[in-house]
């Protein structure tokens, strides 16, 4: 009788040993589980056996795919992402962090705290130094934590996801458009007459490049005579002044012309746009002079080269820069050369 108690001692006692649980706490986050939470569970024990080979280590994550986490049913159920295993003295807190896929019961598995270890790569020893027993953990369903008895037809993301900052910045334009709208609103009668200030000055200004250009074309034909030059200078002179100081130049003669520009002189703002005025009320006698004085008794008087009604030779040259300079005096631009 004695020799067989030995006998169940012997072969049985070691079993015992590497079949003890711990004797632990274990600690569920968060308190309600749903399916797809990331839940994580605190197995805190307390052994005197050193578990890591190296006794500076305090803590260290653990292989997340040891195989009873991998089986077909517990695969299925939840995924384990992390495990960390840490201790202060004899103080220990395995950490397993999962997520669980369908509703009911969590039941892990039992294991030794070795063999993890061992397959982690934290240990060379394969002695068992103790096992592990997870409570099991309720999880329930998504209609449950919604209260929700009926399914659902299936509906699209309500955002697509990275575009809230596009949402935000559409929001905020449209409040900033609707601001601008009701400013524009309490002020029309000022945001016409700005439009109508605007519409004006670019008048001028096409206007001025339009003279401009026609007195460079009309400087490079060679081929007409002083007669049709000086005619042509003039109109577009008259062109150009008729919209820039909205008066009908066109239908007033040179004589009726200077007392229009005494007034501009009078109300230039310079002392440059008071010369360019002079210098085209002189330009205006000059070609009405070469127009019309053809066959005169004064153009027979001598010296020629004062009474001739012909233009001097570089002349045509002067009078298409005297010109261009006065149009861009008048419209504000640097015209002292």
């Amino acid at each position: 009788m004695i020799f067989f108690l030995a006998i169940v001692t012997l072969f049985f006692f070691p079993f015992s040993l590497s079949a003890q649980s711990f004797d632990a706490t274990q600690i569920v986050s968060p308190h309600e589980i749903f399916v797809g939470d990331n839940v994580i569970v605190q197995y805190v024990f307390r052994t005197s056996a050193a578990l890591f080979d190296d006794e500076e280590l305090n803590e260290a994550e653990l292989k997340s795919e040891y195989p009873i986490f991998l089986s077909a049913t517990d695969f299925n159920n939840y995924t384990v992402k992390k495990i960390i295993l840490s201790h202060n003295g004899n103080d220990y807190n395995l950490s397993i962090s999962f997520v669980p896929w369908k509703p009911g019961v969590v039941m892990f598995r039992q294991f030794d705290i070795q063999d993890i270890l061992y397959y982690s790569g934290l240990s060379k020893s394969k002695k068992k130094k103790g096992t592990v027993k997870i409570e099991n953990i309720s999880v329930l369903s998504i209609s449950e934590k919604t209260h929700s008895t009926l399914l659902q037809p299936p509906a699209s993301p309500i955002l697509v996801p990275g575009t809230i900052y596009v949402v935000y910045a559409f929001i905020v334009g449209c409040c900033l458009a609707f601001t601008a709208l009701c400013f524009l609103l309490a002020h029309i009668q000022s945001v016409i007459a700005f439009l109508h200030k605007m519409k004006i000055v670019m008048g001028y200004g096409r206007n001025a490049r339009k003279a401009m250009k026609r007195v460079r074309r009309l400087e490079r034909e060679d081929d007409i005579s002083d007669r049709d030059f000086s005619e042509r200078l003039q109109g577009i002179a008259r062109d150009y002044l008729s919209y820039r100081f909205d008066r009908p130049f066109a239908n007033y003669d040179t004589k009726e012309l200077e007392t229009i520009f005494v007034e501009l002189s009078n109300e230039a703002k310079s002392f440059a746009q008071k010369m360019r005025i002079e210098e085209l009320t002189s330009l205006f006698h000059r070609t009405d002079y070469i127009r019309y004085a053809i066959g005169s008794l004064d153009s027979k008087l001598l010296p020629p080269a004062q009474h001739e009604a012909a233009l001097l030779s570089g002349e045509r040259e002067e009078m298409c820069e005297t010109v261009c300079k006065a149009i861009v005096c008048l419209e504000g631009g640097v015209s002292n050369a």
